[in-house]
């Protein structure tokens, strides 16, 4: 039950970065909903395919890659599990508070 704090640390980061670069909260949800749609699509892939792509989306964050990729690889399972479960990209990107 440890993971929890650090994964909430590590979204609050992320949002306090695209604050500060002042990223409009309509990309940022399209931004989220992208990933999650994406990700959908690496679902029965291997771990090291879903790395690469991981690194591929959030090379396209130019100022904050490095902090989408932390995100991401903190959080994917979850996200997965969440895909899994059959919720929406919406669904999910409301959840993390992304839109």
């Amino acid at each position: 039950m440890v993971e929890a704090p650090s994964k909430m640390i590590g979204l609050i980061i992320f949002l306090v970065v695209l604050f500060i670069f002042e990223v409009d909260a309509g990309m940022l949800c399209s931004f989220c909903e992208s990933a999650i749609d994406e990700l959908e699509e690496y679902l029965n892939r291997e771990e090291k395919e879903v790395e690469n792509w991981v690194d591929q989306f959030c090379d396209k964050v130019p100022i904050a890659g490095s902090i989408c990729k932390d995100f991401l690889n903190q959080n994917i399972e979850s996200l997965i599990d969440q895909i899994e479960s059959n919720h929406t990209s919406e669904q999910i990107c409301e959840e993390l508070a992304l839109c």
